[in-house]
């Protein structure tokens, strides 16, 4: 279980890297659906993958990407489903916030 929670944890990390490093350019596509396709492998068993909050993020973020992003998956039905919904950036931040503490390994004692 806890080698799930860090998996899953480094795996969003590694999306909030993308969006704060990559610059909007549809020419970084690739970037992001390597990192969705990862995202969409994972089968945690007590917790659902927050590819809606991650989705908005980047709708937000990037744009352009996130328009490449939704011509390219046209084709690709597994990354097409999680760029259908969106919801608004404060509240996709504030949901992955809460997501990634209660993944948290907490502190003994706390």
């Amino acid at each position: 279980m806890q080698k799930e929670k860090r998996e899953l944890l480094e795996q969003i990390q590694i999306f909030e890297d993308l969006l704060a490093e990559v610059p909007d350019d549809p020419s970084r596509l690739n970037d992001f659906v390597k990192q969705y396709r990862i995202l969409l492998r994972l089968q945690p068993k007590n917790y659902t993958v927050p590819l809606i909050e991650l989705t908005s993020l980047l709708k937000e973020e990037k744009p352009l990407i996130f328009r490449a992003m939704r011509s390219y998956s046209r084709s690709v039905m597994a990354v097409q489903a999680p760029l259908e919904t969106t919801i608004s950036k404060e509240r996709a931040e504030a949901r992955l916030e809460k997501f990634k503490a209660e993944l948290s390994p907490k502190e003994p004692g706390v």
